[in-house]
């Protein structure tokens, strides 16, 4: 912006002494002319040159010099003295008149054109202080100001722009956004606002402009590039986080430091079903009885500004409700106690609390089943115990020591029942059990169930009602397991139902399906415990429970027996007191079907054989190597112990057994080694070896095989078992 300088008074005075000089020289140059007329009409113009250069002092100096100089030299310039004294002081009055005038006159102009060189200098400055740009433009669009930042910032000087038409200076932004907003201001006289990209500047722009008198306008341009970069910048950051936030299971949120919502990701509506408006609306979502607990939580979260960590359940956008564990963390200032920002996540935690809450329960469960099983071991252990003592004691009573002997058996068969179902149920439970299949007969395995559950209904007096068709129904299934499944719900009646109740199984058959129906009037099963009944180690809390005893795997055992043969099981029960009924369903064949059921095995008598063997028992357990061994001496056969893999070895090279009953689990060498090294002996692959261990998953029998022995027993074998496998042997020496 151009401003004339301000004018100095020494500049004035020196115009006034040269000024007052040459009209003085010029007058002496013209006396000879003008004689004594105007002596001082050429110093007026002195006065004036000095007036204008310097205002009123210089103006008045030269006054005073150009009277004097004419006084002096031009009003009687031969000598003369005046005739006229006035007319004298006259001409000098006059010519000190006029000088003061003109000079007061420049005074007054040379002070007005100082305020308005101030003004202009003022603003002048002003406008170089802006941070703006600022330009002019007069009704023809050239530029008639610029400020230093429209210099610095754009590119041009005042010299280079002022007075050359702007759409000259900036071709490039002829005809766009710019263009179109500053004729909108000419045309309509109102001011507008906007943002620009300068293209050949590669700048943006706030720019801001105002008609000016005349058609003109005035322009601000502030610098906003970093500005919007910074916008750009925060733009892609958030979508980038949108992106993020959406991309994972959680609710995501983001809150202002008040707690009003701020962000929330897609899996709000997707599981709410509700609009990101009514994220805030808690009592909408939250269950009634969680509300004012989260509600606490949270205020005191803000308080104290620490993360906020609380489990409540939210509703689904079906009506169902969840629980979700909710966290948010404050996003904390280091200049400001408050906090900025939460950052909260809502995580869905219903299955894990599920899945703790079995846990927790199995756990439960387990427990409880080892006490129990602690129980029911030491329950036939303890009668075992007394008879041997009954023996020891010498008694030869033949009836005592026979009902001594029979109670023994009895108690020993308990033993043996309860770790075949625990040994069932872990087969089932691992899908290692594999069935005998046939077309059976459900009635037989109806009467057989009946028949071996008999014994204990009778001692609890119990009315057992049978219900069974004259006609066979038959299913494809292992006819065994098959009176194991109704023989488990027998016995579970009789368990649970009171001295002198009612138990009645009814078979029929409906359509295609065989249907089993034990029902009791027992003590009954509470609705709670109805979706838990058949899991595992698992028994409703009963008075009677303490009493009547159990593992609580016979239903867990029922159930996974009937699903292996297709059908299925139900419980019902009215509640406690009122009995119960457990319903089996099984795919019936046709009625027309043959029955293949195997017949059983009669039993081997305990006497020697047609030849006597030679068998090497091994067992760490010395009692059970040796009563077997004992066993074995008793029906005619030669027998030797060992109690380690080692003397196993040894002992089968000097005895050369026919058959060895090799124990697994032993010190020193296991009996799967010592297997493998007799069988690197010419006289060892001829000799039968038959394991006899505790272990009798799959994997334990692929393992036997796998060491060299021909078959795998489990213990506690039956003799009737061994009986059999010798009775099977060969002479193959």
């Amino acid at each position: 912006m151009t401003v004339l300088p301000r004018r100095s008074k020494t500049n004035g005075y020196v115009a006034a002494i040269s000024a007052t000089a040459l009209v003085s020289l010029a007058r002496l140059g013209l006396t000879d002319w003008l004689m004594d007329t105007v002596p001082f009409l050429p110093f007026i113009g002195a006065v004036a040159v000095a007036a204008w250069v310097g205002g009123l002092g210089p103006g008045v100096a030269a006054t005073v010099l150009g009277s004097l100089m004419g006084t002096t030299f031009f009003l009687h310039p031969n000598g003369q003295t005046s005739a006229n004294l006035v007319s004298d002081i006259v001409h000098v009055s006059t010519f000190v008149g006029i000088g003061i005038v003109v000079s007061l006159l420049c005074e007054a102009l040379h002070r007005s054109q100082n305020r308005e060189a101030d003004g202009l200098r003022r603003l002048a400055a002003t406008l170089d202080g802006m941070g703006d740009a600022f330009f002019q433009l007069d009704a023809d669009w050239k530029l008639v100001t610029v400020n230093r930042q429209y210099e610095t910032g754009w590119g041009r000087t005042s010299t280079d722009s002022v007075g050359k038409g702007f759409w000259d200076e900036w071709p490039g932004d002829a005809g766009t956004d710019l263009d179109v907003q500053f004729r909108r201001v000419v045309a309509g006289g109102t001011p507008v606002d906007f943002e620009y990209h300068h293209e050949s500047r590669g700048r943006w722009s706030r720019v801001r402009v105002q008609p000016s008198p005349g058609g003109g306008l005035a322009v601000f341009a502030q610098d906003v590039t970093e500005r919007v970069r910074q916008q750009a910048e925060s733009k892609a950051s958030h979508e980038r986080f949108a992106q993020l936030a959406d991309a994972v299971p959680q609710i995501v949120t983001v809150r202002r430091a008040n707690g009003d919502l701020e962000f929330v990701n897609r899996r709000w509506a997707e599981y709410t079903g509700r609009p990101d408006a009514e994220a805030d609306d808690f009592a909408g979502v939250v269950h009634p009885d969680d509300i004012a607990g989260l509600n606490a939580r949270w205020g005191i979260a803000k308080l104290a500004r620490v993360t906020l960590e609380v489990e409540s359940r939210l509703r689904r956008f079906d009506g169902e409700y969840r629980w979700f564990l909710t966290r948010a963390v404050p996003a904390l200032d280091a200049t400001d106690p408050a906090a900025t920002r939460w950052f909260g996540t809502s995580t869905d935690v219903h299955d894990q609390r599920e899945a703790a809450d079995r846990l927790r329960e199995a756990d439960r469960r387990k427990d409880e089943f080892l006490a129990t099983l602690a129980h029911e071991l030491r329950n036939p252990l303890a009668p075992i115990r007394n008879g041997l003592v009954v023996l020891k004691l010498g008694f030869t009573e033949p009836a005592a020591v026979e009902r001594t002997r029979a109670m023994m058996e009895r108690q020993l068969e308990h033993l043996v029942v309860l770790v075949d179902d625990l040994l069932d149920v872990s087969r089932i439970t691992q899908g290692k059990l594999t069935l005998r299949r046939v077309p059976a007969d459900l009635t037989r395995a109806v009467a057989d169930a009946v028949e071996a559950v008999r014994p204990l209904a009778a001692q609890h007096a119990h009315r057992l009602v049978v219900e069974c068709p004259r006609t066979p129904v038959r299913v494809d299934g292992d006819p065994t397991r098959l009176a194991q499944i109704v023989g488990n719900l027998l016995t579970n009646s009789a368990k649970y139902t009171p001295p002198g109740g009612n138990i009645r199984l009814t078979l029929e058959r409906h359509a295609d399906a065989a249907v089993i129906a034990v029902t009791d009037d027992g003590i009954g099963i509470p609705a709670a415990a109805l979706g838990t009944i058949f899991g595992l180690f698992s028994q409703v809390d009963r008075t009677l429970e303490k009493t009547t005893g159990g593992l609580g795997i016979g239903l867990a055992l029922v159930k996974g027996l009937v699903e292996m043969h297709g059908g299925t099981i139900t419980a019902e029960s009215a509640g406690e007191g009122r009995g119960s009924t457990f319903t089996v369903r099984l795919p019936a064949l046709p009625a027309d079907a043959g029955d293949e059921s195997p017949t059983a095995d009669p039993p081997l008598p305990v006497t020697v054989g047609p030849r006597r063997w030679r068998v090497l028992v091994v067992d760490d357990n010395a009692d059970g190597a040796d009563s077997l061994g004992t066993l074995l001496e008793l029906s005619g056969h030669e027998v030797r112990t060992a109690y380690d893999g080692l003397q196993a070895v040894t002992a089968a090279g000097e005895f050369r057994p026919d058959l060895i009953l090799m124990d697994v689990g032993m010190p020193r060498l296991n009996g799967l080694d010592a297997t493998r090294r007799i069988r690197e002996h010419d006289w060892g692959r001829a000799t039968h070896i038959v394991a006899l261990t505790g272990w009798g998953q799959e994997q334990d029998r692929r393992k036997s095989a796998d060491a060299g022995a021909d078959g795998h027993l489990v213990k506690p074998v039956a003799p009737e078992t061994v009986f059999k496998l010798l009775a099977g042997l060969t002479d193959v020496r």
